[in-house]
């Protein structure tokens, strides 16, 4: 079979918020209170429950040599329209041989993590309605086929995050926006939201319905809103990249081993923004103590650390018919190891990296997909396809296919617009290093 490799669907991007998404959308008496872009002489900056927050020029510099690159805020005026304009955008999407795109909020987080901090629950799920509504009937709405629509839930309350993930599928979403690490958000009421380990079960009805729907959870590094380092004082580069490399593993493990996917078999979760070089190395570590550590962790059942690093399993407070997702005997003994359900459920997204590049044949095609990250500063834009073309030339058409488009359209139930005719060929033509 042939397959036309010119074009790729991007399943990491992102909206920088137009100025309008929520004094247009937002309830009459909440429109003094929403979120606004807030103009001056030579800045700008969204305000919003008497906080300030301008946007990064990393997160809007699309087009821009690396050498103006700058965390220094940046105006509207300054970015290529694309990053706020999905007409605009669909044309540098046909200028990078981006048949589709999946984008994640800017101003509301990565996981809508700044509306969950907002005390006021009423005020929190109207901004949020307002999001996804600008999202579903503007932003994807010039092209339904060429956009993969993400939408943010109210994590603060799982059942309203179900009734609100199920309002936006009705009106064509594809995916649930999720925290990395839920224990690391301030839930706006003084506390931290529970981990997916929760004994209680809070996330089960919102993971229920994801497992039922078929709307996989997309996390991006980062939005947990936590900053994951070293040492205080330790220099950004060590932070990015620990966000970039270590905070995809750390989740990982977490989903591995937190049962879930033995209780919900459709539950599928896709890792943003981190690469895939660590995925092997990781599934090796995780399947050898999985047969060395199996008898004494079905004695223990569920072992707790603290802090100080003693074990105790009392603290786990187990009961005959309470709620338990890690089930020891079901899930070790009698289902997969950490490899196989990593394959199962799981999806890494390539940087277009050359290590990554080498591990995808140990992880398997058919769990990676193409990212571009546009606008920001490591973008692969305006040469993803021709780079990804390029990079991935040892591997077989099929294998390209499924990393281009073919899993994207798989996991997130997408059919994408048909193939434009294009008059040059970018797969044929050099592409520029990063």
């Amino acid at each position: 079979m042939a397959y036309d490799l010119d074009w790729v669907i991007s399943v990491d991007d992102h909206i920088i918020e137009p100025d309008d998404v929520w004094t247009h959308r937002m309830p009459q008496k909440f429109k003094d209170q929403a979120p606004k872009l807030v103009r001056g002489e030579t800045t700008e900056a969204w305000v919003f429950a008497g906080k300030r927050r301008t946007v990064w020029g990393l997160t809007a510099c699309a087009g821009k040599d690396t050498d103006e690159f700058s965390i220094d805020p940046i105006t509207y005026a300054e970015m290529r329209p694309s990053c706020y304009n999905s007409k605009a955008r669909l044309a540098d999407m046909d200028r990078d041989g981006t048949l589709a795109t999946g984008t994640f909020p800017s101003y509301p987080g990565l996981c809508g993590q700044t509306f969950l901090e907002q005390p006021d629950r009423e005020l929190a799920l109207a901004c949020i309605q307002a999001y996804n509504d600008f999202v579903l009937d503007e932003w994807v709405a010039v092209d339904r086929k060429r956009f993969i629509a993400k939408v943010i839930v109210p994590l603060w309350d799982p059942f309203l995050a179900v009734k609100e993930a199920e309002r936006c599928k009705l009106k064509g979403a594809h995916a649930i926006l999720f925290p990395e690490r839920p224990a690391s958000l301030a839930d706006g009421a003084g506390g931290f939201l529970p981990s997916i380990h929760d004994m209680n079960g809070y996330w089960e009805p919102l993971l229920t319905f994801a497992n039922d729907s078929g709307m996989p959870l997309c996390i991006h590094i980062g939005a947990s809103g936590d900053i994951d380092t070293t040492s205080p004082d330790a220099p950004m580069h060590v932070v990015s990249n620990i966000v970039r490399l270590v905070s995809p593993q750390k989740c990982a493990m977490d989903w591995l081993f937190s049962g879930w996917f033995s209780r919900l078999p459709n539950l599928k979760v896709c890792l943003s923004e981190g690469g895939v070089g660590w995925i092997p190395a990781l599934l090796d570590i995780l399947d050898y103590s999985w047969r060395t550590s199996y008898a004494w962790n079905k004695k223990a059942g569920q072992v707790i650390y603290s802090a100080d690093f003693s074990v105790s399993v009392a603290q786990t407070g187990f009961q005959d018919g309470a709620f338990r997702p890690f089930d020891i005997d079901e899930q070790l003994n009698r289902d997969f190891t950490p490899s196989q359900l990593f394959r199962r459920h799981m999806y890494g997204c390539f940087l277009q990296d050359e290590y990554g590049r080498k591990t995808i044949a140990d992880i398997g095609a058919d769990n990676v997909m193409l990212e571009s990250d546009f606008p920001h500063g490591d973008s692969t834009w305006p040469n993803t396809a021709k780079r990804a073309n390029q990079v991935l030339s040892e591997y077989s058409e099929e294998d390209r296919y499924k990393i281009f488009r073919g899993n994207a359209m798989r996991v997130f139930q997408f059919e994408p617009a048909p193939i434009p005719v294009r008059k040059d060929t970018p797969s044929s033509a050099p592409a520029p290093a990063l």
